[in-house]
C-alpha cells in the first residue's frame, strides 16, 4: 500500500513540466494539419494559417486557463489571467 511507501521519514517528491500554452497551441496546430491518422483530425486545418486558426471556432480552448479562471465558456480575456 501507498501507506508503507510514504512515511514522515520516506518523503514522497513530486514535480511537473509545463509547455507555453502558446507554444503548445502552435504545435498541436501544424501538427493537427498533417495527423490524418488522429481522430481528431480536421482536413480544413490543411488549409487555413495559424492566424486564421486562432481566429476560428477550431481552436483549443485551453481547459487549465479556463478551470484556474472560473470562466469555462466564452472568450478568455486578460481579466480571467490577471
Amino acid at each position: 500500500e501507498i501507506s508503507e511507501i510514504f512515511t514522515p521519514s520516506n518523503r514522497g517528491v513530486m514535480f511537473s513540466l509545463f509547455r507555453h500554452p502558446i507554444q503548445r497551441v502552435i504545435s498541436l496546430f501544424y501538427y493537427l494539419q498533417t495527423a490524418t491518422w488522429e481522430p481528431t483530425y480536421n482536413p480544413e486545418l490543411a488549409s487555413m494559417t495559424i492566424g486564421q486558426y486562432a481566429d476560428s471556432p477550431l481552436v483549443e480552448s485551453n481547459l487549465m486557463v479556463r478551470m484556474l479562471s472560473q470562466n469555462e465558456e466564452g472568450k478568455i480575456t486578460q481579466d480571467d489571467i490577471a
